[in-house]
């Protein structure tokens, strides 16, 4: 990612539906599986700007993982300091050094994601826990996905494939950001009948107005109560927790 993309992506991150939205469904996702303790630790892989952070130190002692310089200066600013400057397919870190690994909107930028996933299952204590998203749904791909740098958006069944041959058991996935699917859908269909003549794209196209993203935050709190007792079937986005036997 470039300067200007992780500049937007920190100024979103406490107010934009999705970062709130998804912070909360995975903090409860991990409550269900986990018990926060200090003696805990935790690694992010492609840790990015240290958004991820906000939920993460509430479940131990953190550590994380990226490539890119630009993303260290964010992270430490927030007070992440235990940075290493790596890609996700081949991490210089010792074996089973961590209690939970997570991995959130990182694979689809990897190029060879089953390396990526081994590696997770690598660092990770035996009895240690790892949690993922990714962009859902290959249908969905769009020329948002193509400035994002991805490379893959994914069916369900084959994250989880990939998760259960590096030799994690699945323990709980669900989708989420259902209004999205719609909202992307529409996105993917204009840019087929207007393609666009050289304008730059944002990396988030869409500014909403406070009022609807309100509204889409009381979804994804709606989403965040039906996970509890379901696996949602749609959403743009796609979440596992898996653990190391």
């Amino acid at each position: 990612m470039e300067q200007h993309e992780y500049d937007d992506l920190a100024r979103r991150e406490h107010f934009y539906f999705w970062n709130i939205g998804r912070r909360e469904i995975l903090k409860e996702a991990l409550l269900r599986h986990l018990v926060p303790s200090s003696e805990c630790r935790v690694f992010d892989v492609g840790c990015g700007p240290g958004g991820n952070i906000l939920i993460l130190k509430e479940f131990g002692r953190v550590s994380g993982l990226d490539v890119s310089d630009d993303a260290f200066r964010f992270a430490r600013n927030r007070g992440f300091e235990n940075l290493i400057k790596a890609g996700a397919e081949a991490m210089p870190v010792e074996d089973q050094s961590f209690d939970l690994v997570s991995s959130l909107d990182v694979f689809e930028h990897v190029k060879d994601d089953e390396r990526a996933i081994r590696e997770c299952f690598r660092i990770l204590k035996n009895g240690g826990h790892l949690l993922v998203t990714v962009p859902a749904h290959r249908w969905l791909w769009s020329r948002h996905d193509e400035f994002q740098h991805h490379i893959r958006r994914y069916a369900k069944k084959d994250l989880i494939s990939k998760l259960r041959r590096a030799g994690f058991r699945v323990l709980e996935e669900s989708h989420f950001v259902t209004p999205a699917v719609p909202i992307n859908f529409v996105r993917k269909i204009v840019d087929k009948i207007f393609p666009p003549r050289g304008q730059i794209l944002k990396s988030y196209d869409i500014e909403f107005p406070q009022s609807l993203n309100r509204i889409l935050l009381f979804i994804l709190r709606c989403e965040k109560f039906l996970i509890r007792f379901i696996s949602i079937p749609f959403g743009s986005s796609f979440m596992v927790i898996a653990k190391k036997p």
